[in-house]
Order: C-alpha cells, then sequence, then structure tokens
C-alpha cells in the first residue's frame, strides 16, 4: 500500500515554460499532486532542446535530459493555443484545476481568459500563481525576458561581479 502523501488529490496545471514554472510543478507532483503540463504544439518549450541531449535523440523533442528533469512527474499535453480547440482545453483546465502556475508574459492569460481574475470568478478558491519577470502590472509589465534579466535588474550581476 502506498503511503499518503502532502499534496494527493491536489490538481495543478502548469502553463508556461523553461524553468520556472515546469519547476514548481515539478515539487507539487513529488509530494503527490496531479500536475498537468500544457505545452505548444506548434511553439514547444525550449528546454526540449537544451543540451545535454543523447546523440541518438538528437533533434528529437523528447530528448532534452533538463526538459525531462524539469517535467517529470507531470502529464503533458501539447496544443496550439493560437487556435480556439486549443484555447477552449485550456480553459477547461484552469476551471478544473486547484492550483495554476503560469509564467508567461503580462497579459498573455488575459486575453486567453485564464487570468487570475477571470477564473476566480468562477473558482474563488483557485491558487494562481503568475511569475513573469516584472509582474503583471506596473512600469515594468510590458519587458518580457527570463530570470537572468530579472537578477541583473535587482543588482545580483552587480554584487556578484563576472
Amino acid at each position: 500500500m502506498a503511503q499518503k502523501q502532502a499534496l494527493d488529490g491536489v490538481k495543478v496545471v502548469i502553463i508556461g515554460g523553461v524553468v520556472t514554472a515546469p519547476t514548481m510543478g515539478r515539487y507539487l507532483a513529488l509530494h503527490g499532486a496531479t500536475v498537468v503540463r500544457v505545452d505548444g504544439h506548434t511553439r514547444m518549450d525550449s528546454m526540449r532542446y537544451q543540451r545535454p541531449i543523447p546523440p541518438e535523440m538528437v533533434g528529437d523533442p523528447n530528448g532534452g535530459v533538463w526538459w525531462a528533469s524539469i517535467n517529470s512527474g507531470a502529464l503533458c499535453i501539447g496544443l496550439n493555443l493560437t487556435k480556439p480547440t486549443g484555447k477552449a482545453i485550456v480553459n477547461r483546465l484552469v476551471r478544473w484545476t486547484d492550483v495554476v502556475v503560469e509564467n508567461f508574459s503580462a497579459g498573455t492569460l488575459a486575453k486567453w481568459d485564464v487570468d487570475y481574475h477571470t477564473v476566480a470568478k468562477e473558482r474563488p478558491e483557485v491558487i494562481y500563481l503568475s511569475s513573469c519577470l516584472f509582474g503583471q502590472t506596473g512600469p515594468w509589465s510590458p519587458v518580457s525576458g527570463y530570470g537572468t534579466a530579472g537578477a541583473a535588474m535587482a543588482g545580483d550581476d552587480y554584487i556578484t561581479g563576472w
């Protein structure tokens, strides 16, 4: 008999890519949550192609060791998020789940009606983590990028040097 884990029964949807959102999903899955990772069908996560890649899997979207590691424990669905069907599936997923973790650029999920304010109207109990680089609102919100840019803007590069 398997031992009960802390997050058994918790449903999580990860909408985002590279490292931040998928890593959160990995940690939640390690503690028993059911994690569904949404990946683009036509524009796949760039981590799928990050080295190291076993020689026999070069060019295979499932070959990236980092992608496999970061997304271990998650179910994955590939959707074309530019099409109505893909958007409808994401819409259903976020209304099914207990937790949404996303790291798209500010305002992207609002265009698809799956931002916190829209989802919370139907599911006020939803836990929604948005980790875009400079927040959803404010003067820096239009700036997109990865954590390295955030570290530079925060001064980490200055205090740590090369």
